[in-house]
């Protein structure tokens, strides 16, 4: 995988067919996760990933979250449907460019960034520490110092080295934009 690096007709990265294949499973399953019909909308949500993708509005008045969660979460979560299959779209394409057309960077980096705040729930982040502990778990895989046989959990590797690609990714589309760091 590479980073994107802003061209004429949008933002290009190149990444391989497994690559591919992974991110194009990943932006799936958290589509499946937030359509409506495989959860509970509007009522409690069950999945603290949805939590995280859809957070309470209000923390003081339980009351008020709901009713705001009843006014809102169809909008919201068709908007975010909309975003994971338009990079689930492009993922689909053959060959090893990956290009964001100007028009669909929005809906990418809303896109990862619900993979990221899934992928964070269900490895339990809760802040930059424990980002930065993942990172280093993935980052020490890769460089053999660290096998998946070695790992106390070969999931999390897995899923600690996604959230590490998949949030380096994102970055590299925001350092193509101009906006890391703003």
């Amino acid at each position: 995988m590479e980073g994107f690096r802003h061209k004429r007709k949008g933002y290009v990265s190149r990444i391989d067919e497994l690559e591919r294949g992974v991110l194009e499973a990943i932006v799936e399953d958290v589509a499946a996760l937030i359509a409506p019909e495989n959860n509970r909308g509007t009522r409690a949500v069950i999945d603290p990933a949805l939590v995280r993708v859809f957070p309470p509005a209000s923390l003081e008045d339980p009351d008020l979250a709901v009713e705001l969660r009843k006014l809102t979460y169809h909008e919201l979560a068709s908007t975010k449907l909309r975003s994971l299959h338009v990079v689930a779209t492009e993922l689909r394409r053959e060959g090893d460019a990956v290009v964001i057309p100007k028009e669909a960077v929005n809906d990418w980096l809303r896109a990862l960034n619900d993979v990221r705040l899934v992928l964070s729930e269900r490895l339990g982040i809760s802040d930059d520490a424990d980002a930065e502990r993942f990172y280093q778990m993935a980052l020490a895989a890769t460089q053999g110092e660290e096998s998946a046989d070695s790992c106390a959990d070969e999931n999390t590797l897995a899923m600690a080295s996604l959230y590490a690609g998949i949030s380096w990714w994102q970055g590299s589309l925001l350092e193509s934009l101009g906006l890391r760091g703003v």
